[in-house]
């Protein structure tokens, strides 16, 4: 059975390294925030932390518990009303 023919979603993945630029990715964050096709996800290359954004919001992903708490420090904002701060 192909993809079509299933309730199953397709994905398709690919990669490319690049350097951030403030701005360069906006259009991109914004139609994942209007929740329209073509989500992304990005990962350092120095360390493999990962940024998730989704409609709702976004996901952090860092690879150690001092960024973990630089993080905290740094955007409190940020952080869930949930206890564990998920």
């Amino acid at each position: 059975m192909s993809g079509a023919e299933t309730d199953d979603p397709v994905w398709s993945f690919y990669a490319r390294r690049e350097r951030w630029r403030t701005g360069t990715h906006d259009a991109r964050l914004l139609s994942i925030a209007d929740d329209k096709p073509g989500h992304a996800i990005w990962m350092r290359c120095d360390d493999g932390a990962v940024f998730a954004p989704y409609d709702g919001g976004f996901d952090l992903f860092p690879t150690s518990w001092e960024a973990v708490s630089h993080l905290k420090v740094g955007w409190p904002d940020w952080l869930s009303d949930h206890p564990a701060g998920l």
